[in-house]
């Protein structure tokens, strides 16, 4: 009995000192927002009617103002490619641009040409690669907050319009005359 109690002082004593690991720091891609993947959700569905399939899971984090991030991806010649990039309100903007393995950039989403998206804080691109290897998407904000980045692989030679896979956020100004979203 002695022995019990002199093992359970022991125990109490030695973990006295002993503190609990603290817990990590969540990253930015933990993060979701019910808003960037409504607009995610619906973006994709439409590029899968086009004759595309997912590629993995979203990219996901957060940009601060003018901020940028990137992310390697494999892509093969044979096959064409759409990247859908959305995020949350408070971006005004928010651009994809696709660079080779030796940092060419080989497509963008320009502003000019795609107010509509760029307006939303959403943005697409298709491309098709003439060599198979390492490509790098880059994301960039005016605003700050949330994204979320989805790959998509499909056959070479449709005709793929990037228009209308986005509508704008209630209360964003329509362009071009157009009557707004609800």
């Amino acid at each position: 009995m002695r022995s019990r109690a002199s093992l359970l002082l022991l125990l109490i004593l030695a973990c006295e000192g002993a503190e609990a690991e603290p817990t990590p720091p969540r990253r930015a891609a933990e993060f979701r927002s019910d808003v960037v993947d409504a607009a995610l959700e619906q973006g994709s569905e439409l590029v899968r009617t086009r004759g595309f399939q997912e590629l993995g899971e979203p990219w996901r984090g957060f940009l601060v103002d003018r901020g940028s991030d990137v992310d390697q991806v494999s892509l093969r010649s044979g096959s064409c490619y759409v990247v859908l990039g959305v995020a949350s309100e408070a971006v005004r903007s928010l651009e994809l641009a696709l660079y080779d393995s030796d940092g060419a950039e080989v497509d963008r989403q320009v502003a000019a040409r795609d107010a509509e998206r760029a307006e939303l804080g959403a943005s697409a691109l298709h491309y098709c690669p003439p060599r198979s290897g390492t490509y790098f998407v880059a994301v960039r904000s005016v605003g700050s907050g949330l994204f979320a980045v989805r790959r998509f692989e499909g056959p070479t030679g449709l005709d793929v319009r990037l228009e209308g896979l986005l509508l704008r956020r209630e209360g964003t100004a329509p362009t071009n005359g157009e009557p707004e979203a609800r």
